[in-house]
């Protein structure tokens, strides 16, 4: 997943971060990505996926069809 996003950085953040963010997911072996659009009835962003996470999935779910295939 890693290698389909340009710059990533695995940190820690903040609260303060994630009520700042446009948009955040979690990935993970299970769930793949898991776009997370509100934390604790607070929306992060406009409390739905965002553009970046949507096009991450697609490059993932194309790359998991070729691999399949």
């Amino acid at each position: 997943m890693l290698d389909m996003v340009k710059n990533a950085v695995i940190r820690p953040i903040s609260l303060e971060e994630v009520w700042d963010a446009d948009e955040a997911f979690i990935s993970s072996t299970t769930k793949v990505l898991l776009p997370v659009t509100q934390l604790d009835e607070r929306k992060i962003g406009n409390g739905k996926p965002g553009p970046v996470t949507m096009e991450i999935l697609e490059r993932f779910r194309k790359l998991e069809k070729e691999i399949v295939a």
